[in-house]
């Protein structure tokens, strides 16, 4: 990471006050296509604060994504870029725990201390949302049938087949998502594009 994105980096992560402090990111309503907007909030987690929490693949260690943060480029990678652009409201914000972006990666001890209470992090949230890509034609046929709650005899095999491909995405393969979905108070939602289902 070059010098410059360092001291953005910095900037945008100032130091936190307490042990139980956190940053949550407060992600601005914007229509599609438009440039992703947000501000990170400190809080702790004593005050149960209310947040969502994003579980989901970082992707290739690339940072060629940007992100408007306080007012400042944020450097992400394009995974997490294409989650946030289907989480965007068009009205609301949407206040949410990011590990990329809410921890200061650079930052030795912050990131050691932040790693240490991401049980804590996805126990308080009000729910986990879980980011498991862009929905393909399989994706979308396996949904289809979950929210019709019902599958043709026929279509037996194809909705089996679409189960196995959905399952082989690679957030299934991280071993802190059972962590993150088990410590979940309510049921957590897996996203697919803009659709989802309660798991």
């Amino acid at each position: 990471m070059s010098s410059t994105l360092v001291a953005t980096a910095r900037h945008i992560h100032k130091p936190l006050p307490a042990d139980d402090s956190i940053r949550v990111l407060e992600l601005l309503p914007g229509s599609p296509g438009n440039t992703l907007r947000a501000r990170l909030l400190e809080v702790r987690l004593s005050d149960e604060p209310t947040f969502s929490a994003l579980s989901y693949c970082w992707g290739a260690p690339k940072f060629d994504a940007l992100l408007e943060c306080n007012g400042q480029t944020l450097h992400i990678t394009e995974s997490l870029a294409t989650a946030l652009e289907c989480l965007r409201n068009t009205t609301e914000p949407l206040v949410i725990w990011i590990d990329q972006v809410c921890i200061n990666q650079r930052g030795v001890t912050e990131k050691t201390r932040q790693v240490q209470l991401m049980g804590k992090i996805y126990a308080s949230a009000c729910e986990v949302l879980v980011w498991l890509g862009l929905p393909t034609d399989s994706s979308d046929f396996m949904l289809y049938c979950m929210d019709r709650g019902t599958v043709m005899h026929a279509d037996i095999p194809r909705f089996l087949c679409s189960v196995a491909d959905f399952c082989h995405r690679p957030w299934f393969d991280r071993t802190w998502t059972v962590q993150e979905v088990v410590l979940s108070r309510r049921e957590p939602q897996l996203l697919c594009g803009p659709r989802s289902i309660h798991w």
